[in-house]
């Protein structure tokens, strides 16, 4: 757990989500009630977390 950084994940989280511009009201809720844009958000926060050495993005 401590080696998979699962102390401070939730921190995390929270910190990278309100940088895409969600809410903390907005962290509970399911993929499915956002629309297409915001689940693009969503995807591109789980690229962001796993720390990539690169990340290559096609649309500004």
């Amino acid at each position: 757990f401590r080696d998979e950084d699962g102390y401070t994940i939730d921190l995390r989280v929270n910190g990278v989500l309100e940088g895409l511009g969600f809410t903390p009201d907005q962290f509970t809720q399911t993929t499915d009630t956002f629309s297409g844009g915001w689940q693009m958000r969503i995807a591109l926060a789980t690229l962001i977390l796993r720390q990539p050495h690169v990340l290559l993005l096609d649309e500004p």
